[in-house]
């Protein structure tokens, strides 16, 4: 398991190449908020979310990587950003 949480972040990639190669392996994102917030609510960099969703992307379909995004802050999150149809309210 592999957690980022604060200025690890900016380790992704490299946390991702790790998780890869480890092989199940989960990654766990600490205050997805942070980095996946609603474009209009500033002119954050936005940077950190493409490189998340291109490793969530780019990962092999036979690979076993899960990554678990925590948050307390739901309604900060990108309204294009997938959210689990089931138990998901809006506060």
């Amino acid at each position: 398991m592999l957690v980022l949480t604060g200025e690890g972040i900016q380790a992704l990639a490299m946390a991702c190449s790790v998780a890869r190669t480890l092989n199940p392996a989960i990654v766990v994102i600490e205050d997805i908020d942070l980095i996946a917030m609603e474009r209009d609510n500033g002119d954050g960099d936005q940077s950190m979310l493409f490189e998340l969703l291109n490793q969530m992307d780019g990962l092999e379909p036979e690979a076993d990587v899960t990554f678990l995004l925590t948050t307390n802050r739901a309604d900060l999150l990108e309204g294009a950003w997938p959210r689990a149809q089931a138990g998901w309210t809006s506060p």
